[in-house]
């Protein structure tokens, strides 16, 4: 059973992931460096494009639905993106306003913290705990 999530954490890291991470700091680097926004701004924008690829691609490649309809599994997505964000921004925002990283160095070490709470509430709450990828 062990083996089963850690092949389901490494199918959804690659194919759910990789996908809306490239979105997310894709939208990250062209709010900061081109139109010269807020990080704050930009990493709500940047969250939300990612969120949405991260809930289009987790359902048909990487988790097993619980039986919900498609209209409350995507709310609970949301949920849990909502939920993400607010990680996602309290760690950009230590980062960059406590320990004064540059803002797309912040944004790529906090993309690894929300990768584990993002997969954690996917697999434990949203779908079914079973991994689809055994």
């Amino acid at each position: 059973m062990l083996k089963s999530h850690f092949k389901s954490v490494f199918v959804y890291g690659l194919l759910v992931s990789v996908p809306a991470t490239v979105a997310d700091w894709g939208v990250f680097a062209l709010g900061i460096y081109v139109l010269e926004w807020h990080y704050v701004l930009v990493s709500l924008i940047a969250f939300f494009c990612g969120s949405t690829v991260n809930a289009l691609l987790s359902r048909k490649i990487a988790f097993t639905s619980k039986g919900h309809s498609k209209e409350k599994e995507m709310t609970l997505l949301y949920i849990a993106s909502i939920l993400g964000y607010f990680l996602n921004l309290g760690v950009l925002a230590l980062l960059i306003e406590i320990i004064n990283l540059h803002p797309m160095t912040a944004k790529i070490i906090t993309t690894f913290v929300v990768f584990a709470a993002n997969y954690a509430m996917r697999q434990f709450f949203i779908f079914d705990s079973k991994p689809k990828w055994k």
